[in-house]
């Protein structure tokens, strides 16, 4: 991750970060190291941690964080390509969202040829919206950029999720295992930091569930 923030291939690194945070999701809670660590969101405060494959409360927020505002940083560069306002600090991240999408800016700049008509994003009433060619098809920016900022979106938002459930299994397994207060409070600050980044800005138009996430847990736990 540290070589390709030097070299800003940011698609390579949205996808070590989601590889590396899959992996923290997929670990079991009891595996998770329970230290007097300092909350913090930057890599160096993480990067010992991670780079000996250990997890805990503070390395999966940070990975979950990171990968966020990588897609976020995409679909407001996307709004801007709408516009025609880009600037240069953009480029990378419109480049990431054609990669991902497997698409690529038509010579006239109004649209985008989509080398899979049977992509995954374009499902149901999307595909009316493209011409077809061949296997390969054709958008035009305003509806690409639309509906790739829906997915960019919706991935942090369910991925979210899941960061925050595994949070619980994580305190539940803390408090089974009696663990020190100081412990506790930090994977219950942890807890609530991801349910508030859930329930603002752009995340949080993806369902009125997210104030019932997360919430439920911190007041029968923290709140008892």
């Amino acid at each position: 991750m540290i070589l390709t923030q030097k070299m800003g291939s940011v698609n390579f690194e949205v996808l070590s970060l989601r590889k590396v945070l899959d992996a923290h999701l997929q670990s079991d809670a009891k595996t998770f190291q329970h230290e007097q660590e300092r909350i913090s969101l930057k890599w160096d405060d993480n990067s010992k941690m991670l780079l000996e494959n250990r997890v805990s409360s503070t390395t999966i927020v940070f990975l979950w964080n990171a990968w966020k505002e990588k897609l976020l940083f995409s679909v407001d560069s996307l709004s801007k390509l709408e516009k025609r306002r880009e600037r240069e600090q953009d480029k990378v991240y419109i480049e990431f969202a054609f990669e991902y999408f497997c698409t690529r800016l038509n010579r006239n700049n109004r649209f985008c040829n989509v080398f899979n008509s049977e992509a995954f994003w374009l499902d149901g009433k999307r595909v009316e919206l493209c011409e077809r060619l061949g296997k390969s098809a054709q958008i035009s920016i305003q509806n690409f950029s639309m509906h790739a900022k829906m997915f960019l979106l919706m991935e942090p938002f369910s991925v979210g999720v899941k960061v925050v459930n595994k949070l619980e299994e994580i305190y539940l397994s803390c408090r089974n295992q009696l663990c020190i207060l100081t412990i506790e409070g930090t994977l219950i600050l942890q807890l609530y930091r991801v349910t508030k980044a859930l329930e603002e800005r752009q995340l949080a138009g993806f369902g009125k569930v997210t104030r019932l996430i997360g919430n439920d847990f911190l007041e029968e736990h923290f709140f008892e």
